[in-house]
């Protein structure tokens, strides 16, 4: 197997294309098998993914105690909360991971501060192949030069055309600009929608809240700003009713989640909320209304300072992690199906029927 698989070039590819086409994959072998023979598996087989690491401070200093927030967002969605050991780490076990996973964590020291750093374990760091040169154009190749010459004469034939640069002016007439005002601060195709494009009435921005920045519960910070909404018990015992419906269906990121959950969250870490309230929550198949909750999200754009001092990670880490799929016990070739830039067609792709066991008689 190592000729096929230690140094990929393009004989051992050719070579284990005609292989797996005349012999096909198996995993064992029949004698040995049958025999009792077969060595046991060196590893065990990976029922599902795991995620390890350690919560530091700035100074790489492990953590002990530190609050965690698991959030998954693909390809399932879940949300699990832990505790550091001693050491400061902290281990995931046992959630689907078929295809890739997406997984958000976001920790936090005991009093709530977020000057942590998460610190994965994520296996040695891989280095990929350097790409190929860019040919020497100094002695270009006749189609180089070809090319060269033709895109000279169009952007003389543009200058002729055009001389004032290239540039041309168009009048237009009356142009009138119409818009419609954005209902919620989360977009209608936002990925934390449990129902995409499904936008409440009422939407509270905790962003522009003044008070959604110190901290307070998310419940209190409710109370009295939603018509209909009523809040009882105190923090971290505190429940919510909407007048007329009842106990109302919590989602936080898409995720059904119990108030319970939503007592230990801060609302400093809260985005916007949305009341869906009567006809607005039946497409959520809730009678007692729906909250949705989204928690704020990086900028995928912001870059962060850099340099000494400055540390861009603030105890929130987003991993994606590969995953597994179902393992293929047999290699059959798509025959027919085309292939790119072939130089000529292969004769074996053309094969009707193809049986890597069939067995002939004496007369071929």
């Amino acid at each position: 197997p190592g000729y096929y698989f230690g140094t990929p070039t393009p004989e051992t590819t050719r070579a284990l294309d005609d292989l797996l086409l005349t012999q096909g994959w198996r995993r064992f072998v029949w004698k040995d098998l049958l025999a009792g023979t077969v060595p046991g598996p060196q590893y065990n087989l990976q029922q599902a993914l795991s995620l390890t690491g350690v919560v530091t401070g700035m100074g790489q200093t492990p953590i002990p105690n530190s609050q965690l927030t698991f959030i998954e967002s693909k390809p399932v969605r879940q949300f699990l909360t832990a505790t550091t050991d001693a050491q400061g780490r902290f281990s995931f076990v046992g959630f689907d991971g078929k295809d890739t996973a997406v997984v958000t964590l976001q920790g936090r020291r005991t009093n709530g501060g977020t000057n942590v750093t998460v610190r994965p374990d994520l296996g040695a760091p891989t280095a990929g192949l350097p790409l190929p040169g860019l040919p020497n154009i100094a002695t270009p190749t006749p189609a180089i030069a070809d090319y060269l010459r033709r895109s000279r004469q169009q952007r003389v034939t543009e200058r002729q055309n055009m001389p004032d640069d290239g540039l041309r002016n168009v009048q237009l007439a009356d142009v009138a600009v119409t818009g419609q005002r954005e209902r919620s601060v989360i977009p209608a195709n936002d990925p934390r929608r449990a129902i995409p494009g499904v936008v409440a009435n009422t939407v509270l921005d905790f962003t522009k809240m003044p008070e959604a920045q110190s901290g307070i519960p998310i419940f209190s910070l409710l109370q009295g700003r939603v018509a209909g909404l009523a809040i009882s018990g105190s923090p971290p015992n505190q429940s919510i009713q909407i007048r007329n419906s009842g106990t109302p269906q919590i989602i936080l990121d898409g995720q059904k989640v119990d108030a319970e959950m939503i007592n230990n969250l801060n609302s400093i870490d809260i985005e916007a909320v949305e009341v869906f309230k009567g006809n607005e929550a039946a497409i959520f198949g809730a009678s007692g209304g729906v909250i949705a909750i989204y928690t704020k999200r990086g900028n995928k754009n912001y870059k962060g300072p850099t340099g000494p001092g400055h540390d861009t990670n603030s105890g929130l880490l987003t991993v994606r992690m590969p995953g597994y799929y179902d393992a293929r016990e047999f290699y059959r070739p798509r025959y027919g199906a085309p292939v790119l830039n072939a130089p000529e067609s292969d004769p074996r792709r053309l094969t009707i029927y193809w049986n890597p066991s069939l067995q002939t008689d004496s007369k071929g």
